[in-house]
């Protein structure tokens, strides 16, 4: 996949987008270091417009519609739990980050009925003394799934995460959901059985600092990465 383009500042006619086609409201919501360079248009080959964007306080009842608009299949492999939305406190966790700690990316596309967001992809830096450790978490709407837009998606967290100086990211993915599992192995994570939790399969890698894609450490290597992160 071609590295996707990057914007270093926002543009005049980024910025006319955005506002057109309800995004962001820049006229009444201002946040004095969103980081615009995270920002990522693109057109489908249907022509559909995509925007990736950090995510925005005010975003809170999209996100929950885009979760109840999931499968609970999804919203399952998700959350790990079949919840039907998000209550107002978990809007709250989710859109009020701090975009280096806590990065939420969000999808948007103009549909119909409006814009709507139909993916999500985040990392929370781990409590740990380095703060080189990340989680990660990644969800397409069912209808938009199959599009390559979660491999695009969880590139653009890798760089993010990357670039704030995470250099180990995992997460937890539910053994049944196949397509996470070969994703995560096309952009280089190691996918390996949790010994505690039967049902569960650790994704883990270390990320290049030269910008490329994530790297399987061997075990050795790995386990002594894990000792290093978890030494207080």
């Amino acid at each position: 996949m071609r590295a996707p383009h990057r914007i270093t500042r926002i543009s005049a006619a980024l910025r006319r987008l955005l506002i057109n086609e309800g995004v962001v409201n820049l006229s009444t919501y201002t946040i004095r270091h969103y980081p615009t360079h995270l920002i990522d248009v693109w057109s489908m080959r249907n022509g559909t417009k995509i925007i990736a964007r950090p995510v925005l306080p005010q975003d809170g009842p999209m996100l929950s519609d885009m979760i109840e608009r999931a499968s609970q299949a999804s919203r399952i492999h998700r959350f790990h739990s079949p919840i039907n939305g998000l209550t107002l406190a978990r809007q709250r966790d989710m859109t009020e980050v701090d975009y280096q700690t806590h990065l939420a990316l969000v999808l948007t596309v103009a549909t119909s009925e409006g814009n709507r967001i139909i993916g999500e992809g985040r990392y929370v830096v781990d409590d740990t003394p380095d703060r080189h450790c990340a989680t990660f978490a990644l969800s397409i709407v069912d209808d938009w799934q199959q599009r390559g837009l979660g491999t695009r998606t969880m590139t653009l967290l890798m760089d993010a995460a990357r670039g704030a100086g995470v250099r180990w990211l995992h997460g937890d993915v539910m053994q049944d959901n196949l397509a996470m599992l070969k994703l995560m192995r096309r952009v280089g994570f190691s996918c390996t059985p949790n010994r505690n939790r039967e049902r569960l399969i650790d994704a883990e890698a270390l990320l290049d600092n030269a910008g490329g894609r994530a790297i399987q450490p061997t075990l050795k290597r790995r386990f002594r990465s894990l000792r290093h992160f978890a030494r207080a």
